[in-house]
């Protein structure tokens, strides 16, 4: 009886370990979260595993707090005056309905995440950061792999841990936007685009934090060029009121932008969490760079080519009663075509935002980025909205938030600098930083004085300048805001009209 009894006690303890490492198995791979879930469904109702599946994944995403939701409005003719009932910044169209609030959770969530260019038009919107072919994939390119992928593959294809459920509605998430429409594909990159993009290369720096160059991957595989922008901690104790506040402003002035094929769009941003965390924007990229790094550069090949030039200097073009030496060897610095798209643009772009009540502010050459279209020309877009405000009734503001002195219009230059200002501040301050933008780049940079001299009535535009265009550019500049033209008149004068 030995024999047999040591059989039966090897055979028992060999199917105890086997069961034993079955059930590990079982629970490494998954496989029980599958069979809890298809234990409550019954036996003939093969959609429940999908149902269940979806349900999950979007409890995980849909109680975002109202706080949060900085949607504009989606009519221009509807905005309104009063301010909001909840402290913060009032909300006509172009605007953000939220009030202000420094509780903080502890850790990051998808409720501090959001879009702020949702009531952009599908035409416009992204300036082309999500459109065109970024976006190509998600249009007809993979009807036929959607239509292969339900909603009972995605749940029975993944198997997790019970401790991994984070990974299992992101993946979720990402193996059903393969499948998103252009609207779904923005919604995808607002969500998780500050989540998981991967920096590059510093853009630039600032007081108030600093901005860089990042990649976000798409369900698809496309590869998205953003740039992300930091705003940093204010310093003291209300350092983290001062970031909320330059947050929002910016927010602000990115909803009334929405849409604008001429203005750099939100595809997202984040809201601070900790005490210690930072707030992030996520935006459209523009591959030329910066007018202002484009006019650093033509003027130091044009001063190049002159010091090395076999023949030597001369002395070409008038400066009222002294003769200065010109750079470039044409009529502008910058070629007259860019100059007309560059000119156009803003114009477009200021009577976009004026018409939902906002001024930008601070127009000026580093804050103009382009792109190269295929036809070669350059394609201009207005960034930086720190500074944007929204005007009164009467479309003034009482007090101007700043800038850049060089590009101020004259009575802002009169109530920063503590002169006597004889003229409120409208909109068509913006018009008149139009005006030196365009001085600048017509042959003012690197010029003696440069814009700030020409403000200021001691130096004049250039010679050579063609006299269409100086004209234009002295009746955007005039000192009486009521006497510059309109976005408008600038559109249809004959500079910009006629070849």
């Amino acid at each position: 009886m030995k024999g047999p009894a040591v059989k039966a006690a090897c055979v028992a303890f060999l199917a105890g370990t086997g069961l034993a490492a079955t059930f590990l198995l079982a629970r490494r791979k998954g496989l029980l979260w599958i069979l809890r879930r298809k234990s409550n469904c019954k036996p003939k109702d093969k959609s429940c595993n999908a149902k269940s599946s979806i349900a999950t994944a979007s409890s995980s995403t849909a109680a975002v707090p109202s706080r949060d939701d900085l949607q504009p409005t989606n009519s221009a003719d509807a905005a309104a005056d009063a301010p909001s009932s909840s402290g913060g910044p009032t909300s006509p169209s172009g605007e953000l309905a939220l009030a202000p609030n420094d509780k903080s959770s502890s850790g990051r969530s998808d409720a501090s995440t959001g879009s702020c260019a949702s009531s952009a038009s599908s035409g416009n919107t992204a300036a082309g950061s999500l459109s065109g072919t970024c976006l190509a994939a998600f249009r007809g390119d993979n009807a036929a792999a959607c239509s292969a992928t339900t909603a009972d593959t995605i749940a029975d294809a993944i198997a997790f841990p019970d401790n991994a459920k984070e990974a299992q509605m992101d993946t979720i998430e990402r193996t059903k936007a393969s499948c998103m429409g252009d609207e779904e594909a923005k919604a995808f990159v607002a969500q998780h685009g500050l989540r998981s993009c991967v920096p590059g290369r510093a853009l630039g720096k600032g007081g108030a934090g600093h901005v860089d160059l990042v990649e976000v991957t798409l369900p698809d595989g496309t590869i998205l060029k953003a740039a992300r922008k930091t705003i940093l901690l204010g310093p003291g104790r209300n350092g983290k009121a001062i970031m909320r506040s330059i947050l929002y402003q910016e927010l602000a002035g990115l909803t009334a932008a929405a849409g604008c094929e001429h203005a750099v769009q939100c595809l997202g941003y984040r809201l601070p969490t900790d005490d210690d965390e930072t707030a992030e924007l996520l935006l459209s990229f523009a591959d030329g760079g910066s007018v202002e790094d484009l006019l650093r550069a033509l003027t130091w090949a044009h001063r190049a080519r002159i010091a090395n030039a076999p023949e030597g200097r001369r002395r070409t073009g008038k400066n009222k009663d002294k003769y200065e030496m010109l750079p470039y060897p044409g009529n502008t610095l910058m070629d007259e075509a860019d100059l007309k798209g560059m000119l156009r643009a803003m114009a477009l772009f200021i009577k976009h935002l004026n018409a939902r009540g906002y001024m930008h502010f601070d127009l000026k050459p580093a804050n103009l980025l382009y792109d190269i279209a295929p036809d070669g020309s350059k394609v201009f877009r207005v960034c930086d909205f720190n500074l944007a405000v929204k005007t009164d009734s009467n479309g003034c503001v009482e007090r101007a938030p700043g800038g850049s002195r060089g590009f101020w219009a004259w009575e802002t230059y009169c109530q920063l600098m503590g002169l006597e200002q004889k003229h409120p501040i409208t909109m068509a301050a913006d018009v008149a930083s139009m005006g030196l933008v365009l001085a600048d780049a017509a042959g003012l940079h690197g010029l003696a004085g440069g814009t700030q001299a020409y403000l200021e009535y001691e130096r004049d535009l250039p010679r050579r300048m063609p006299p269409a265009l100086k004209e234009l550019i002295e009746w955007m500049v005039a000192e009486d805001p009521a006497a510059r033209p309109t976005p408008d008149q600038i559109l249809a004068h004959p500079w910009l009209t006629e070849p």
